[in-house]
C-alpha cells in the first residue's frame, strides 16, 4: 500500500507542478510563508536538539553498544563508508551549490546587511556552513543510526514506522505506521528528484561551457536519461570553495556560478571537465542509492527491495525530475520540501525519544549479561582454586 499511495501522490504533485506551475509555485510560496512564519522557530530548535542528542550518543553511556550485536563487524572501512556518505548524500549539492550559496548571500545578504561587501561575505560563508555542516549531517545520522539499530538490532524491516514501535506499540503496523512510512518516502521522492534536477541543469550548463553543445531542454531530458540508465560508480567527493563577486552568473541561474568562477582560475577547461565528471558521478551515486533506499522503505520485507520495485522508482524520480524541467517547477518543488519536512520534524522528535528508550534498554542488557559472565568467571575460578587446595600432595 506504501508503494502504490506514495507513487501516487509523487505523480500527482509533478502532474499539478507540470500543468499549472505558476499557481503550483504561488500555493508552495504561500504555506512555505505560512509553515515558516509559525513553525520556523521549531526547525532550528528540533535539528540542534538532534545534534544534541547525537553528541549525547557519542559520547554517553550507550557509545559502545554496536549496530550488528556485539560481535558485529564493519562491512566496509572508514575512507569506503565516508566516501558513500558524501557522494550518495551530499555530492550533488556541494558541487551545485558550493559556489552559488555564497555568492547568493553576497549579492543578497541576510540581516539587512549590505551587499558586496567584507560584512556581506563574512555572513555568505558563516550561513553556508551553517547550512551544510554538522546540523544536515545530524539529520542523515539520527535517521540513519535509527533504522540501522531498529534492523539489525530488533529485527525490523528498515520502514521508518518501526521506529516508532517503543511509543506507540503494534500500532506501528496499522494505519498510523502508513502514514509516517508515506510521508517519509514522499518527501524523500521529492528531495532526491529536486536534487536530480538541478544536477541535469547544472551537467547541461557545463556541456554548453566546455564543449560548446546546447544547454536546452533537449541536453537536459538526455542527461536524465543516460545518468538512470548507469547503475554504479565510483565514490569521490570536493569541496569547493566559493565567494566571488558574480551576480551575472547568479542571474543567469545558479548551475553556472560554478564554472563562472573558473573562468578566474587557470586550467579552466580542465576543471570544468572534471567538474561534469565529478557531477555524473554524483548523480548516478545519488539516483542509485536513491532507488535503493526508496525501494526499502515501500516494501514490507527488509532487506534488498526487488527489481521491479527499484526500476519503479527509479522512473518514477525520472519522471518527476524531467516534468519539472518542461514546467520549470524545480524551485516550487524545492519550496514544497521544507513544507513537507514539518510533520518529518516532528516524526524525529518522535524517532529520537524512542530510540533513548531501546538503547537504554540495551544498555541495561548489556550490563545484566557481563554481571553474570562476571559472576560465572569469579565462581569457575574459585571452584577452580577449592579444587587445586583439596588435592592430595605428591
Amino acid at each position: 500500500m506504501v508503494l502504490r499511495v506514495s507513487l501516487v501522490l509523487i505523480v500527482l504533485l509533478a502532474v499539478l507542478a507540470g500543468l499549472a506551475p505558476v499557481r503550483f509555485e504561488l500555493a508552495a510560496d504561500a504555506a512555505l510563508a505560512a509553515v515558516i512564519g509559525q513553525a520556523g522557530w521549531m526547525y532550528l530548535l528540533i535539528v540542534f536538539l538532534t545534534l544534541a542528542f547525537l553528541g549525547y550518543l557519542a559520547f554517553g553511556p550507550f557509545a559502545r553498544l554496536r549496530i550488528g550485536g556485539a560481535d558485529a563487524e564493519p562491512q566496509f572501512s572508514g575512507p569506503t563508508w565516508l566516501a558513500m556518505l558524501f557522494a550518495a548524500g551530499m555530492g550533488i549539492g556541494l558541487v551545485f551549490w558550493g559556489a552559488a550559496e555564497p555568492v547568493s548571500h553576497l549579492v543578497n545578504p541576510p540581516e539587512g546587511l549590505p551587499p558586496d561587501t567584507p560584512q556581506a561575505a563574512r555572513a555568505a560563508m558563516r550561513y553556508t556552513f551553517f547550512h551544510w555542516g554538522l546540523h544536515p549531517w545530524a539529520v542523515y545520522a539520527l535517521m540513519g543510526l535509527a533504522i540501522a539499530w531498529f534492523q539489525y538490532n530488533r529485527s525490523g524491516r528498515g520502514l521508518v514506522s518501526d521506529l516508532l514501535q517503543p511509543l506507540i506499540g503494534d500500532r506501528h503496523l496499522g494505519w498510523i505506521g502508513a502514514v509516517a512510512n508515506v510521508v517519509a518516502v514522499v518527501a524523500t521522492a521529492i528531495g532526491v528528484a529536486t536534487t536530480l534536477g538541478f544536477g541535469t541543469m547544472q551537467i547541461s550548463a557545463g556541456m554548453a561551457r566546455v564543449f560548446g553543445l546546447p544547454a536546452g531542454l533537449g541536453m537536459q531530458l538526455a542527461v536524465i536519461g543516460v545518468c538512470f540508465a548507469t547503475f554504479g560508480g565510483a565514490a569521490l567527493w570536493g569541496h569547493i570553495h566559493g565567494g566571488l563577486d558574480m551576480a551575472r552568473p547568479l542571474a543567469e541561474g545558479y548551475e553556472t556560478v560554478l564554472f563562472a568562477m573558473y573562468d578566474s582560475l587557470p586550467f579552466t577547461q580542465l576543471l570544468s571537465g572534471l567538474t561534469i565528471l565529478l557531477l555524473v558521478i554524483f548523480f548516478v551515486t545519488s539516483a542509485d542509492s536513491a532507488v535503493l533506499v526508496l525501494g526499502s522503505m515501500s516494501s514490507e520485507e527488509p532487506g534488498d527491495p526487488g527489481l521491479a520495485r527499484k526500476f519503479a522508482w527509479g522512473i518514477a524520480i525520472a519522471l518527476v525530475a524531467a516534468a519539472m524541467l518542461v514546467a520549470g517547477g524545480l524551485d516550487a518543488l524545492q519550496t514544497l520540501i521544507t513544507v513537507v519536512a514539518l510533520p518529518f520534524a516532528l516524526l524525529m522528535v518522535g524517532v529520537m525519544v524512542g530510540l533513548q528508550r531501546v538503547l537504554r534498554l540495551e544498555a541495561l542488557r548489556a550490563e545484566a549479561q557481563e554481571r553474570r559472565a562476571r559472576k560465572a568467571i569469579e565462581a569457575w575460578i574459585a571452584r577452580e582454586d577449592g579444587a587445586g587446595q583439596g588435592a592430595p600432595g605428591p
